[in-house]
């Protein structure tokens, strides 16, 4: 019997051996294939980073092309939109400046109608007002001669003279032509008469006085003028 142990516990320790042998071999193959496949993982993910950095550069250089061409084409446009503006400005200042000269004129013109207005309806007034002063000038001719009714006189004269002043103030001139030559766009020939001494074309006689406004002329004078 004790023959048949030995032999067993001989078989026992090697076969412990050979396992752990077995057991040690596995280990060193499995670290190999992990620092193989590590490597590979190395490489593929540094071929990966430089793939992805081509691509990277590649974009950049496409995207630095479009961007030329993108500012060639902006610089185009904005040649043309330029030009375009320029037009416009000028169109709107052309505009502007004819509106301005046409409010100008038209405030020129207001101005000008509402001065005619009022110089219209004073001259409205003073043709009125010239029969009256007519009149009084007649009356003061007739009373010289006749000295009674002085008060009377002397009142008329008082009213002549302020008509006269209401008149100068409004800036009317009396035109009374006596001895000076005959001028047809302020004096009428009534007649014209033998006048010894006396230049032809000569006012001999003032029939009746005429006045202008502000130089325009309101009524002539009525004249006799020498032959």
């Amino acid at each position: 019997m004790a023959r048949d142990k030995k032999p067993i516990d001989h078989i026992d320790v090697k076969s412990n051996h050979a396992n752990e042998e077995s057991e040690v071999l596995t280990k060193d193959d499995a670290s190999e294939e992990i620092g193989a496949a590590q490597g590979e993982a190395s490489i593929n993910e540094d071929n990966a980073q430089t793939n992805a950095d081509n691509i990277s550069q590649q974009d950049k250089s496409r995207e630095q092309e479009a961007q030329g061409s993108a500012e060639e084409l902006s610089a185009e446009q904005l040649k043309e939109l330029l030009l375009k503006k320029e037009a416009e400005s000028a169109e709107y200042l052309d505009t502007l400046k004819r509106v301005q000269a046409e409010m100008e004129n038209f405030r020129k013109r207001m101005i000008r109608e509402q001065s005619q207005i009022i110089e219209y309806a004073a001259q409205t007034v003073i043709l009125e007002l010239l029969p009256v002063i007519d009149n009084l000038e007649r009356a003061l001719d007739a009373a010289k001669d006749n000295k009674e009714g002085g008060k009377l006189r002397e009142g008329v004269e008082l009213i002549y003279s302020q008509l006269k002043g209401i008149l100068e103030k409004e800036c009317v001139e009396v035109i009374d032509p006596a001895g000076e030559m005959f001028d047809p766009l302020k004096h009428e020939a009534v007649m014209q008469i033998e006048s010894d001494g006396k230049e032809t074309n000569t006012v001999v006689e003032v029939l009746q006085k005429g006045y202008s406004l502000k130089g325009r002329l309101l009524r002539p004078a009525m004249v006799k003028v020498a032959k």
